[in-house]
């Protein structure tokens, strides 16, 4: 606020002190105690850190809100397949993605990238009229995303999986299964994606209230919610 009415605060090093202490309070919420709502509050103290001539904490911050999803489906059909008019089988899959970050991108602002999941099937077999298959080690590439990420209103975010018809080998034979039998309660319509909504739980009910003391000073941070904003 300082350097946007005119003056100098780079040359006061209490104020980068200070600033820099509210931002790493936020900070270590967000990473310590997975206090989410913190997210766009830190992202804007870092702003402001780095206005008053502090180091920015932007990769910490990207680091504490890395994810890792894991995808685990087992079901036992009958299913349309390939050149089969239909086909019976059982399979269980199993994905692992890591580092799923978000790059800050507006407008979206997702978590996740293109093609960045390999589902494969642990074992499984079908059984048409030409014969059986197993599919035990066969795999399918698709895409797994995170977005509408909201702690404070409907305190949840949601995955969406979705890519599952880029298979060429035996998976694509799978691949209308997974998509009619394990996630058909979660088809997002029209997209051909699958959307799982996931909970989240805020344990700091002080969260955007605190009072930073210092000598005979003290700074209140107050974060509350803007009427075109899903953040507290």
């Amino acid at each position: 606020m300082i350097e946007l009415c005119g003056g100098n605060s780079s040359g006061d090093p209490q104020i980068t002190t200070w600033t820099v202490t509210i931002r790493d309070y936020y900070l270590n919420e967000l990473k310590t105690n997975h206090e989410y709502r913190a997210f766009p509050v830190v992202i804007d103290l870092d702003r402001c850190v780095i206005l008053v001539g502090g180091a920015s904490k932007l990769d910490a911050i990207k680091a504490a809100m890395t994810f890792e999803v894991i995808v685990n489906t087992t079901f036992s059909s009958t299913w349309k397949s390939g050149t089969d008019i239909v086909a019976t089988g059982d399979v269980v899959q199993y994905a692992d993605v890591t580092g799923i970050v978000n790059t800050l991108t507006p407008p979206d602002f997702l978590w996740g990238a293109a093609n960045n999941m390999t589902l494969e099937s642990k074992s499984g077999s079908y059984t048409s009229s030409t014969g059986t298959v197993d599919l035990t080690g066969e795999t399918i590439p698709c895409t797994v995303m995170l977005l509408n990420w909201d702690p404070c209103i409907t305190k949840s975010f949601d995955v969406i999986v979705s890519g599952f018809a880029n298979a060429t080998n035996n998976s694509s034979t799978i691949s209308g299964a997974a998509s009619t039998v394990a996630f058909n309660d979660y088809m997002w319509t029209g997209t051909g994606a699958f959307m799982f909504t996931i909970p989240m739980t805020n344990n700091n009910a002080a969260l955007g209230m605190q009072r930073f003391l210092a000598q005979d000073r003290w700074t209140e941070v107050c974060s509350r919610q803007r009427p075109d904003s899903n953040h507290d």
